[in-house]
């Protein structure tokens, strides 16, 4: 049981540039490794190493991409977050100029405040476009730290969907990887903050164009419910996420067309929004965006 733990305690990596955030996954990463060995005691323990560093991870390893983008020190001192002066730039070259199997994230819902900062991630990141939000640049990232064919999976905030700020993301970048499954969770309770959300799921490779697996929403949460993982939108999702056709007064899970996700707006309405949506840009002579 030792061994193997300890092996899978080497094949889990990452990064965070809150140094609290680490510590605390730190802390539950050694847990669950005393755990899976079964060991009781700390003092029973081995040296426990994990392969985790504070780091903003959109600025190190880059080299992974056959691109010389680090940035300098200089640079560095720009900007204002006093977080980047805990960083371990070695030990986030190391995990972050890695290739992984699997790839799952939950980047910050914001946009950058610092003018700098936020050029530098400009200058690296395709997917970044105007006033843009941390989703750009990191859904690029992911994919980008996953080996060929590698899986990919992260929560996001929705806002790219339909804001031209996500237009380089999708047109630029998701349209030329594999998009398995999108699923709307703007509707679930998730505890803590109120920004609408999706999970993207995907392969780093190209598009097969096969069609993408969808969950779309119909109705949120009627009322806070006591347990969030007991929640009607999020139960109805994760009981049925994978059944194609399934549709209850929440959520209407299909499968879609990979062309359907190659351009901006993407449209997650569930109980025939969508194709409301379809039929009336297919009919229409003229749309406002020639108005206006």
């Amino acid at each position: 049981a030792l061994s193997n733990a300890l092996r899978s305690l080497e094949q889990v990596a990452g990064a965070d540039i809150n140094p609290y955030a680490v510590a605390i996954a730190r802390f539950r990463l050694t847990l669950a490794f005393l755990n899976a060995a079964g060991i009781l005691k700390l003092a029973a323990a081995p040296e426990v190493r994990t392969n985790l560093c504070v780091a903003d991870s959109l600025l190190f390893g880059l080299e992974i991409m056959d691109l010389s983008m680090k940035a300098t020190p200089e640079a560095r001192a720009d900007w204002k977050n006093p977080l980047f002066l805990l960083e371990d730039a070695d030990e986030a070259d190391r995990i972050l100029g890695t290739r992984y199997h699997a790839v799952v994230g939950n980047p910050p819902y914001i946009v950058v405040s610092d003018k700098a900062l936020r050029a530098t991630y400009k200058d690296k990141y395709v997917a970044c476009h105007r006033e843009y939000q941390l989703v750009a640049p990191f859904t690029e990232r992911f994919f980008q730290l996953g080996v060929k064919g590698g899986f990919v999976g992260a929560i996001v905030g929705n806002g790219f969907m339909k804001r031209e700020f996500g237009s380089k993301l999708i047109e630029n970048v998701l349209k030329n990887l594999e998009l398995t499954k999108v699923v709307d969770t703007s509707g679930a309770y998730i505890p803590g903050h109120g920004t609408p959300t999706a999970i993207l799921f995907g392969r780093n490779q190209m598009p097969s164009g096969a069609p993408v697996s969808a969950v779309l929403g119909i109705r949120g949460e009627p009322s806070t419910p006591d347990e969030p993982g007991a929640g009607k939108v999020w139960r109805s999702i994760s009981d049925n996420h994978s059944n194609i056709g399934f549709e209850n007064e929440y959520v209407t899970v299909a499968s879609m067309p990979r062309e359907r996700f190659n351009a901006p707006p993407w449209s997650l309405g569930g109980g025939g929004a969508s194709e409301v949506k379809s039929t009336l840009e297919a009919r229409a002579k003229q749309r406002l965006a020639d108005l206006s």
